[in-house]
């Protein structure tokens, strides 16, 4: 049996994943991250970014392709319409940015999006943390 650890980086806990199966593993480090991060997870967009980011981690060329792929894709997944999974996103990303644990987004992003009011686009939100875990997972 494959065993992970990930550190869950608010309280410093480790949790183990004990599982055999990539593709749940996979969605428990995302969530781990954007969690940690401070994303609320009672938005919409808390699970249209955990879905987008794994569909870059499975085609990194989705995230090129994001208002004609990956938009319709999650919106059809959730019954909704490609603009308001946009603006979820959109908006959940501005939440963290504000409210969120500064220590871990700068783990992740410039400082320019620590100290300023410019926030990351959606694209390169979801990017930057599918890279960083298809890095850390060597996939």
């Amino acid at each position: 049996m494959n065993k992970t650890v990930v550190e869950k980086q608010i309280t410093k806990e480790f949790i183990e994943i004990k599982t055999n199966d990539k593709e749940k593993q996979k969605e428990i480090i995302i969530t781990n991250i954007i969690h940690s991060m401070g994303m609320p997870a009672n938005i919409k967009g808390y699970y249209y970014i955990r879905d987008a980011i794994k569909s870059v981690m499975e085609n990194v060329n989705n995230i090129n392709k994001i208002t004609k792929v990956l938009y319709p894709e999650i919106a059809d997944k959730y019954k909704t319409i490609s603009s308001k999974v946009e603006r979820s996103i959109r908006t959940a990303i501005t939440i963290t940015f504000d409210i969120g644990n500064k220590n871990i987004l700068e783990k992740y992003f410039d400082e320019k999006y620590i100290t300023g009011n410019k926030r990351p686009k959606n694209s390169e939100f979801i990017a930057i943390i599918a890279d960083k875990i298809n890095l850390e997972l060597e996939l």
